[in-house]
């Protein structure tokens, strides 16, 4: 098998203002993968959304940015930059694709390059892909578990497209164990090509705020001294109703836990805003939406503790694995791979139970050994995720996709 020459990653779908999690792990492994894929030029594909303002894309690239029209060619255009063409084969290159007579990529390139797309449905779909390798990352099947919390029509593309997209990929990547149990479960697919590749936690490298900077922070967006903090796109399997079910439960016991919550609102918000004037909460919840990746950072840093309590997470969710790396006590659901990432490094609670969420953030907000002890312990753990680990894994990954891939379509020159 030759060396790999082209690493493709292809985020054109993303849409960085919406996507939260997912756009953080494509922040982060454009910044670490290239480094460790040797002397393979990796390319990354964005659309004209401003990656900047939200999750800054940094390492070692070159970066292609398409509007909504100009995607349809992207694979054409890589291709030609791939392997510059003299003038008669470009001419002939354009008419066979505008007669529809191959798909972008040669087959020769098949050895040298490999395309990544770190979501759960190949960008293009099949039977439309490129005609390279592929990997992709599918992070849950939470429609399987919760199909209450999507429309039909999201429920029906969701099962067709990630099963095909799955099919169609030279390796399907999970984050945990308990996630590889899961896709195999539901999706009729071989368990060889499901590989378990752990993210690190991010932002590990966040320079620590100076209490000038949190007072700053909490001034700016008119903050308490102390608050819970959970960053979190308004989903319904967020579980937000539930956590201010459990807020109300502490209020009316004399204990008041004021709650900062960022990420994008979704259609889902209306009916969080509604439920919290109902609980009369509405003068302890502050609800900040997306905020700049620093202000995230030191949101983590300056609350008391972080609440997780999700119904539903791909493996222990990006938010998990940051509070521990970056010192937050974490308060986090039983949901999926949580438990097996959190450890003894923070206090775990049944998330349909509001009752027992609410012990648990008493607990941990009224008791600051208990904090102190958790961080420590939080921190050991994050210890041995790292995205440099993560990246190593990937590349492996990528060797094995490629020669799956040859074995399927023969060892074409």
């Amino acid at each position: 098998m030759q060396p790999l020459e082209h690493l493709v990653f292809n985020f054109l779908p993303i849409h960085p203002a919406e996507s939260g999690g997912i756009a953080t792990v494509c922040q982060t492994m454009a910044r670490h993968i290239p480094a460790a894929a040797g002397a393979a030029r990796t390319w990354v594909l964005t659309g004209t959304e401003d990656w900047e303002a939200h999750f800054p894309l940094e390492g070692g690239f070159t970066r292609m940015i398409y509007g909504k029209e100009a995607q349809r060619s992207a694979g054409f255009d890589l291709e030609r930059r791939m392997l510059p063409m003299d003038p008669g084969r470009s001419w002939r290159h354009g008419l066979a694709r505008l007669l529809g007579r191959r798909s972008a990529f040669p087959p020769a390139l098949a050895q040298r390059a490999l395309v990544h797309c770190p979501y759960q449905i190949l960008h293009p779909r099949p039977p439309k892909h490129w005609a390279l390798p592929y990997v992709i990352n599918l992070h849950d099947v939470q429609h399987e578990h919760f199909p209450e919390f999507f429309t039909p029509k999201d429920l029906q593309r969701r099962r067709r497209h990630y099963l095909a997209s799955a099919r169609a990929a030279s390796a399907v990547c999970v984050v945990d164990a308990w996630t590889k149990r899961d896709v195999l479960a539901h999706l009729d697919i071989p368990e060889a090509k499901v590989f378990v590749a752990p993210f690190g936690p991010t932002w590990t490298e966040a320079p620590e705020p100076t209490e000038e900077d949190l007072r700053a922070l909490r001034q700016r967006h008119g903050l308490p001294e102390a608050f819970a903090f959970y960053p979190a796109q308004t989903w319904p399997h967020k579980n937000h109703l539930r956590l201010l079910e459990a807020l109300a439960v502490l209020k009316r016991s004399g204990l008041v836990v004021p709650l900062v919550a960022t990420g994008h609102q979704n259609a889902h918000f209306k009916a969080i805003q509604a439920r919290a004037l109902e609980l009369d909460l509405a003068d302890q919840l502050h609800f900040l939406g997306m905020v700049p990746l620093p202000n995230v950072q030191a949101l983590y840093r300056a609350a008391r503790l972080t609440v997780i309590p999700t119904l539903f997470e791909g493996g222990p969710g990006i938010p998990v694995l940051e509070a521990m790396a970056l010192g937050s006590p974490l308060a986090a659901s039983t949901a999926c791979g949580i438990p097996e990432a959190v450890g003894d490094g923070g206090l775990l609670f049944d998330g349909l139970d509001v009752a027992d969420m609410a012990g648990a953030l008493r607990r941990l907000w009224t008791d600051g050994d208990l904090r102190e002890e958790m961080v420590t312990k939080a921190r050991a753990r994050s210890a041995a995720r790292t995205w440099e680990r993560a990246a190593r894994t990937y590349v492996d990954i990528y060797g094995e996709a490629r020669g799956r891939w040859l074995r399927d379509h023969g060892d074409r020159p």
